[in-house]
This record gives C-alpha cells, sequence and structure tokens, in this order.
C-alpha cells in the first residue's frame, strides 16, 4: 500500500512532506482504530446480552413455545388435569370425610392420567357425539319447519 502511495505520489509531481505523510497515516489509524474499538463494543454487548439470564430464559421459552409438539402435549395435560379436577368434585362434592376425600384424591389422577394419554382418541369421539347431536338438531328443525 504504502508503494502504491509513493508511486502515485511521484506520478502526480506533487511533493509531501514526510511529515504531512506520517500525519495523515496517523488520522488513518486512528479512524481505524475508532471503527474496531465500535465493533468491538457492540460485539461485547451483544454476548453480554446473549449472556443475561433473562434473555436466556426468553430464548428457551420461545424456543419451548414454538414447538407444535410441545403445544399439544401441554394442552393434553391441561385438559387432563381439569378433567382429573371436575371428576373429582363430582365424586367428593365437598365432602368431609378423610377417605371419601382420598378416594377422590386417586379418582382424579386415575383420570387427569387416562385423559391425558388419550387425548386424540377422546376429542374424535367428542365430536363424533357433536355431529350426531348436530344432525338431531337439525332433523328437529326440519321435521318443525315442515309442520
Amino acid at each position: 500500500m504504502l508503494l502504491f502511495k509513493n508511486s502515485l505520489l511521484k506520478m502526480t509531481n506533487i511533493k509531501i512532506k514526510p511529515s504531512e505523510h506520517l500525519k495523515q497515516m496517523i488520522l488513518e489509524n486512528e479512524l481505524a482504530q475508532q471503527q474496531a474499538e465500535l465493533e468491538l463494543r457492540s460485539a461485547f454487548k451483544d454476548s453480554y446480552d446473549s449472556l443475561n439470564p433473562l434473555n436466556i430464559l426468553k430464548s428457551t421459552i420461545s424456543s419451548v413455545i414454538s414447538s407444535p409438539s410441545i403445544k399439544t402435549d401441554i394442552l393434553s395435560s391441561i385438559i387432563g388435569f381439569s378433567s382429573g379436577f371436575i371428576a373429582k368434585k363430582l365424586f367428593t362434592r365437598n365432602s368431609g370425610n378423610v377417605l371419601v376425600n382420598l378416594e377422590g384424591m386417586i379418582l382424579q389422577m386415575i383420570v387427569a392420567n387416562k385423559v391425558a394419554r388419550n387425548t386424540d382418541e377422546i376429542s374424535s369421539v367428542a365430536g363424533g357425539i357433536f355431529q350426531k347431536i348436530k344432525n338431531w338438531l337439525n332433523f328437529i328443525k326440519t321435521s318443525t319447519d315442515e309442520d
């Protein structure tokens, strides 16, 4: 690079003092150093932000939420837990008896486990039942309209 500048200076017949040339090179190096410092600061900030525990937690949660299999597993668990809870409430009916409450807890665990493992089958059966009810309601509506 220096040879290119020297040959360029000789071609144009412009005489530059070595001190001016040195000052120019110092300025260029200072600008390059400032640019490198800015890039280093930016890289450090990005690294610091990525290692922040809150950001690690956010990125982990977003990756968990974006996974479709985890969404269906969470949904199955929620449906299983709520159906188990409803079964317990229907069985115990706010009983004060310890044995009835214990049986209700066991029933809740069994129902929650069965429902959570078989949500696909339960949803298809429920869809079939709702379809039959819809057809039956449409039949009643059309039979009353004809009268």
